[in-house]
């Protein structure tokens, strides 16, 4: 499902949301996310891939693991990979590390983000034998709710003492929020 929405819409979720010109829900989603971030009111990072078989998260594109995507996390990697848009399942077969890179790793900042990843990943990794899935994580539960982005949205635009709202029992509900 994730690859036929990617296909037609463009990438996932991550810090560099890219949106492709025209319509449609995923569009919709990605363009409220962007303008949600840059108002400081939602940061990308509070969507997050939980991974199951890996076959739907991209390894270094998608926020999986840590607090952003691998790419921005450790660009000069980025660089020597073969493969950019690799999955999870391709780099971490049954837990082992697969590497396809361009060149040989270098001594100095290559050398330096090739042990910062290293050991990012040997943090525990929950790999799990269902799909993968997005993740939201702005109020601490991992279900995402509308509630909670009203909420926050409230917290951040509606501050201000607006008066309250008066209602004319004489004009039909629809256009008394316009009086």
């Amino acid at each position: 499902m994730g690859s036929v929405i990617e296909s037609i819409h463009g990438g996932g979720l991550r810090n560099s949301i890219s949106v492709r010109k025209g319509e449609g829900v995923w569009n919709n989603i990605c363009k409220l996310v962007q303008d949600l971030h840059s108002r400081g009111i939602i940061p990308v990072s509070s969507f997050k891939k939980d991974v199951g078989l890996g076959n739907e998260t991209r390894f270094r594109v998608d926020n999986w693991i840590g607090e952003e995507p691998l790419l921005t996390m450790f660009p000069r990697l980025y660089a020597l990979e073969n493969n950019k848009n690799c999955f999870v399942c391709h780099r971490m077969p049954g837990g082992d590390r697969m590497w396809e890179w361009r060149r040989p790793i270098r001594s100095g900042v290559e050398e330096a983000q090739f042990c910062k990843l290293n050991a990012l990943l040997n943090s525990p990794v929950r790999i799990n034998n269902s799909g993968d899935s997005w993740k939201w994580n702005l109020d601490g539960k991992s279900e995402f709710e509308v509630k909670a982005i009203r909420k926050k949205i409230e917290e951040v635009d509606l501050k201000g003492n607006f008066p309250p709202t008066r209602w004319n029992k004489s004009v039909p509900i629809k256009i008394n929020i316009f009086v």
